[in-house]
């Protein structure tokens, strides 16, 4: 009985399944990098470098803004070369993500608002908490399901 294609050899370049995994994974943390960069030059640009200049600001969120749509292609492609376990595992180490976006950024910001916390809220802090649980999320289901 033959292997499901994805899970074969590519004809035409000789890779097999985990090679290209393997490639769409390195792409996607080069974009991942990239954007990470784009940022510090955003928020650091804007404040030391070209302070006055709107049009500058504006570029740089503009190219931050577009390579974080690379980013979100490149993790599409990422996932479509993952088997149906990986899959399952992203999609609820997403989900955790998602919640923790949702209710923990609004409870965050509740705080910020209602002044229980004497610094302004800042999304920077929201970005953090989504990583980590999205983080704990693939640890978990990686434990989990292997």
């Amino acid at each position: 009985m033959e292997a499901p294609m994805i899970l074969s050899k590519n004809k035409d370049t000789g890779e097999d399944f985990e090679d290209r995994l393997h490639h769409q994974s390195m792409r996607y943390a080069a974009w991942t990098i990239a954007w990470t960069v784009s940022t510090a030059v955003v928020v650091f640009g804007g404040e030391f470098l070209w302070k006055s200049s709107t049009g500058l600001k504006l570029l740089s969120i503009g190219i931050n803004l577009g390579i974080g749509v690379l980013i979100v292609r490149s993790f599409r492609r990422l996932l479509r070369r993952m088997d149906e376990l990986q899959r399952r595992i992203q999609l609820e180490a997403m989900a955790m993500a998602l919640g923790a976006a949702v209710f923990g950024g609004m409870a965050y910001s509740m705080l910020d608002i209602t002044n229980v916390i004497s610094s302004d809220a800042e999304i920077g802090i929201v970005v953090a908490l989504v990583g980590l649980v999205y983080g704990l999320g693939i640890f978990l289901g990686n434990r989990r399901y292997r």
